[in-house]
């Protein structure tokens, strides 16, 4: 019986470690998220109101940047709506309240188990399903991770060479560089209209 329930013990401990890095990848993400976020509107709107101003102090006929700023504006409206619709900062903050509560929780499996050979069994299985619901619990309160955060926790986990890791290693690095494109292309994008003119 006993070899049964460190065997439960320490599966309930890996499901909690890995959940819990993976949280905080998430947690990380989205904090992440929220400052680009922030800086790219605060970027575009600088740039749109440099180009307001460019337009309405030069005298030449440019109603046609009148009209794209007018829209971009519009659009920055929209977006900036948008996105703070997202919340960015409050998912962050609901992910850091559920891994500080797991590490609790994975605290409590590691002191169940050193006290296993003093405690009946009966009120170890109390404890451990006690536990167990408490992990159910902040699984159901709070927003799942993405595939991301998990392919990032295997990504800093895996240490020898194989070809799982290899595969790991390559997405990874492609969803960094798809990210870091789409940042790149979101700051060209104020300056495409003026190529197309």
């Amino acid at each position: 019986m006993r070899e049964v329930s460190i065997s439960l013990i320490n599966n309930l401990k890996n499901k909690i470690w890995i959940t819990r890095k993976c949280r905080i990848n998430a947690s990380q993400r989205l904090k992440l998220v929220d400052l680009v976020s922030k800086l790219l509107i605060s970027y575009f709107t600088i740039v749109i109101l440099s180009f307001s101003i460019w337009v309405l102090y030069n005298p030449n006929d440019q109603s046609h940047l009148a009209f794209i700023t007018i829209i971009a504006s519009l659009l920055i409206y929209g977006g900036s709506m948008g996105i703070n619709s997202l919340n960015f900062k409050e998912r962050f903050l609901s992910l850091k309240e559920c891994y500080i509560e797991l590490d609790k929780l994975y605290n409590d499996l590691e002191v169940l188990e050193i006290r296993l050979s003093s405690t009946e069994v009966n009120n170890m299985l109390k404890e451990f399903t006690s536990i167990r619901d408490k992990y159910e619990y902040w699984l159901k309160k709070v927003e799942n991770h993405l595939s991301y955060d998990y392919l990032k926790f295997s990504y800093e986990q895996s240490s020898e060479f194989s070809i799982n890791n290899i595969r790991i290693f390559l997405k990874y690095w492609l969803y960094n560089l798809c990210f870091f494109s789409f940042f790149l292309l979101a700051l060209l994008l104020p300056f495409i209209p003026l190529f197309l003119i």
